[in-house]
This record gives C-alpha cells, sequence and structure tokens, in this order.
C-alpha cells in the first residue's frame, strides 16, 4: 500500500505529463480496439448478410415442375417450435426486364414482404420501401437500378418466357430502392409471389425455392432438420445448410480480400504496439530525470534499486490501467459513431468488404481482454526499461550530486 501510495504521489507532482501519458495511451489503444472489432464486425455482418439471402437451410425444387408447397406444409408442422422464418421463393431467371430505352435481362424474385424485415439489418433504404403484399410492385438494389436508370415511381414492363415458349408480360410499380450487397441481391427485381407467379403461370409452380430460418440452431439440430428432410424428399428437392461454402464466388473473394486486410490490421497493431512501446518509454524516462535530486538523496540514504522498480511498477499500472480504460471508452464511443454512417452511392464498392451498407464493430470480451493485458505488458514493460537505463546511464550524474 505504501508503495502504491508513493507512486500517486509522485504521479500528482508530474500531474501535466501523467496526463499527457495517460490520454495517449487511451488514443493508441482506442485505435488498436476500433481496428479488432471492425475486423470482427465485418466478418460477423458478412456472414449474417449470407445467411439472410441462403437461409439456414435452403430447399430448391430439383425440377421446375415440381411445388414446393408439400415440403413447405411439412416443415410448417414438424418443425413450428424451433423455426424463426419461412419464407417461400418464387425465381425466374432469363426475365427481360424494359425500362424506356434500356433493356436488361435479369431475374425475377418472388417473395414476402417479411424477408425484408429479416434482412433490415444488411441493407440500406436509398428510396421508397418495400413492397406490399399481392401487388405488382417490385423493389431493386441499387446497382441494378443504375444499368437500367430506375428510380422510385418508374414502371418497367417485364417478359418472361415460360418452359412451354409462351411470353408472359407484367408492368411492375418500383416502389423502393435499397442499397445491399450486389453480389446477393443485385441484377434482378423483387416482388410479391403472386406477382412473380403470374409471370409463369403456366408452369405451375408456387415456389422452386424455400428459405428455412432457424432459432439459434445447434449443429445437432441443424443435422436433424437435414436428415429429416433429405430422407423424406430427396427426390424432389435439393438441400443445403447454410456455411460458408466454395462454391460462392463473393464468399471466396471476402475471405481472400479479409485475409488481407487482416495482415494489414495485424502490421498497423504492430506498428502501433512500437510506437506505445516508445512513447511511454520516453514519458517515464523524463519523469524519472525530473526526480534525479529526490532518486539520488533516496539512494543516498540506502533505499535498494528494487524499492524504486517497485514504485515503476505501481505507477505503470496506475497509467496503463487509466489509458487502457479510457482508450476503451473512446473506442466505444467513435465505433458507436462510426456505425451511423451509410456506404451508398459511390461508396458501395465498400459494401463488399464490410458486409453491408453499414460499419459493424463487435467488441468481444475475451479479444478485449488479451488486448488489453498485451498493451498493458507493452506499457509496463517499457517503463522499467526507462527506469533501468535511467539508473544505467544516471550513475555518474547521481553520484555527483551525492558529492
Amino acid at each position: 500500500m505504501f508503495y502504491f501510495l508513493w507512486a500517486i504521489k509522485g504521479l500528482l507532482k508530474n500531474y501535466l505529463r501523467t496526463i499527457r501519458n495517460i490520454f495517449f495511451i487511451a488514443l493508441v489503444t482506442s485505435i488498436v480496439f476500433i481496428l479488432f472489432a471492425f475486423r470482427q464486425g465485418a466478418h460477423e455482418q458478412m456472414e449474417a448478410s449470407v445467411r439472410t439471402n441462403y437461409g439456414d437451410i435452403e430447399i430448391i425444387s430439383r425440377e421446375r415442375e415440381t411445388s414446393l408447397e408439400e415440403v413447405e406444409a411439412y416443415i410448417r408442422k414438424e418443425y413450428q417450435g424451433e423455426m424463426e422464418a419461412l419464407l417461400p421463393k418464387l425465381r425466374l431467371n432469363n426475365v427481360l426486364i424494359n425500362h424506356g430505352a434500356a433493356n436488361e435481362f435479369g431475374r425475377i424474385s418472388g417473395i414476402s414482404a417479411s424477408f425484408f424485415e429479416l434482412i433490415e439489418d444488411h441493407i440500406y433504404w436509398v428510396e421508397g420501401e418495400p413492397f406490399q403484399a399481392a401487388t405488382s410492385e417490385a423493389v431493386i438494389e441499387t446497382s441494378f437500378a443504375e444499368q437500367l436508370n430506375l428510380g422510385v415511381g418508374d414502371v418497367v414492363t417485364v417478359r418472361h418466357t415460360t418452359q412451354a415458349g409462351v411470353i408472359n408480360t407484367a408492368r411492375f410499380f418500383i416502389s423502393g430502392i435499397f442499397t445491399g450487397i450486389a453480389n446477393l441481391h443485385g441484377g434482378g427485381l423483387f416482388t410479391s409471389l403472386e406477382a412473380a407467379r403470374s409471370l409463369s403461370l403456366l408452369e405451375g409452380n408456387w415456389s422452386n425455392q424455400i428459405k428455412f430460418y432457424l432459432y439459434d440452431a445447434d449443429d445437432a439440430l441443424f443435422l436433424q432438420v437435414y436428415d429429416d428432410l433429405s430422407e423424406k424428399f430427396a427426390s424432389k428437392v435439393r438441400i443445403n445448410v447454410f456455411e460458408w461454402r466454395d462454391e460462392v464466388g463473393f464468399a471466396q473473394i471476402f475471405r481472400t480480400v479479409w485475409m488481407l486486410m487482416l495482415l494489414l490490421l495485424s502490421l498497423v497493431s504492430a506498428v502501433i504496439l512500437i510506437v506505445l512501446y516508445f512513447a511511454v518509454y520516453n514519458n517515464f524516462y523524463m519523469i524519472f530525470y525530473s526526480r534525479t535530486k529526490e532518486i539520488a538523496s533516496l539512494l543516498t540514504f540506502g533505499m535498494k534499486h528494487s524499492s524504486l522498480y517497485l514504485r515503476s511498477f505501481f505507477e505503470g499500472v496506475t497509467v496503463m490501467v487509466a489509458g487502457i480504460g479510457i482508450g476503451f471508452l473512446f473506442a466505444l464511443f467513435f465505433s458507436s459513431i462510426f456505425e451511423s454512417i451509410t456506404y451508398s452511392g459511390s461508396m458501395e464498392t465498400y459494401v463488399m468488404v464490410f458486409g453491408g451498407p453499414y460499419l459493424r464493430f463487435s467488441f468481444i470480451a475475451k479479444e478485449v481482454l488479451l488486448i488489453s493485458l498485451f498493451l498493458g505488458f507493452t506499457g509496463l514493460w517499457a517503463s522499467f526499461k526507462s527506469l533501468y537505463n535511467y539508473l544505467k546511464l544516471e550513475v555518474r550524474e547521481i553520484a555527483s550530486i551525492n558529492l
């Protein structure tokens, strides 16, 4: 207790240098916390974006004529308690979308409006709002809207050639434009199941895809549902369980880009630790230098170096705990500001790396603790080395003062 109070007294005597030291440590540590929280947050957001697009379990009909109504009814009956959402989807490819002089082949995705409630955290509405159920309204991702020069309120004509060669035509009112991940949502219109079905009446399929979402499912439940559906409907459907599948091309791109960014973040963090070490070293060295007469007197009266090191330890602990604590609060504050930024328009390119139109920061308790310990050890080692080198290099000066 004595050495701790002695250390506090010494810090208060040099309060201006101590305050600068603490706030510098806080600034540096907040940057490290933000970098690691961004790394984790972006990964979680990308994974969540892929999950919302594919579902926990994705069920696709093997033939275009195969209806999934029987599968849908079975899931609702057997897994009602475990089911977060069940979203039938009718996807029509090779659809020609006309708007004025612009023509583009894309797709129509018929899905319930509740799909956009599920993915609301991973998209940003630039204009308008989701389509109304059972209407000929549609929404579109910004990347495809730019290709066709579409805006909210425009009307587009959609032509779809059925398997029998019949051309069905429908007109859609654009009710909303959103920013998401173009690799997931770009290249097509989203409308209601009923409106999409009107383009494929002769094909007779109500939906050819189901997105099945489970509440906090563990591996055992995933395996149980997968085995059950595979055994009962194997001849009719193809079942995919959500994961970072190799065939998802943009997921491969994300992993590659993120490996490079992780390497960059690691290098930046290493540089920050080096800067922190030398900054703490220099600050403590100057504090010791300003106490030359005091240290000389103490050594004259027989104080051992171990007592000085113990005092230095408590000073270092106090400064590092204060700096790291304030730095973590800074990181929470600044991350909350960054999370309000939306990446749209010219910034949409970055959505691919960030995982969505918003920045995400995820502070994991274990990671925060490890970072704090590593930063704290770096600072304490710097204070120890500064006293060691001070005592080593200032022996002559201290001796001359004693004389």
